[in-house]
């Protein structure tokens, strides 16, 4: 139990690293607000233990049952000008942790590919910028990571 919680742990910080779902006129200029975090995926990991999918709604964070006990893991990040800020949660196996982040992002001219505090990953806006998907990778894991977010 506690291995996986310390893997959906890691996953969450490397997320965090990486990045942060629709009209097609849409870009990363265009985010600014608050985003929740409404599904998280990990495959093709060099360990096969590290893979995950975890899928909730903007009202309740994602929560799953792993080895009989329940984790959740809510993740806020608000996009202003420039600029972000994250606060995140992860409870599961008798302990919360939690913790707050800030930095800057480039909206740049792409509208495929956001880079927060200089890591990079491909992110396609939608809904006007009410919803937006992030996919990359974790080089230390070699999981495909993709999380869809919604604007709250």
């Amino acid at each position: 139990m506690s291995f996986k919680i310390n893997q959906l742990f890691i996953l969450l910080i490397s997320l965090l690293l990486v990045s942060c779902s629709g009209d097609d006129d849409a870009t990363i200029a265009s985010l600014s607000g608050k985003y929740i975090i409404t599904k998280i995926e990990a495959t093709g990991c060099n360990d096969p233990e590290e893979e995950l999918s975890l899928s909730g709604s903007s009202n309740s964070g994602l929560c799953d049952m792993v080895d009989g006990e329940e984790i959740c893991i809510n993740v806020c990040i608000t996009f202003n000008d420039g600029t972000y800020t994250s606060e995140y949660s992860f409870s599961g196996g008798g302990f919360t942790f939690s913790s707050m982040d800030s930095g800057t992002y480039d909206p740049g001219n792409n509208s495929s590919e956001i880079c927060i505090d200089g890591d990079c990953g491909s992110i396609n806006v939608q809904d006007g910028g009410n919803k937006f998907v992030f996919t990359g990778s974790d080089p230390d894991t070699g999981c495909n990571l993709r999380m869809e977010m919604e604007k709250v």
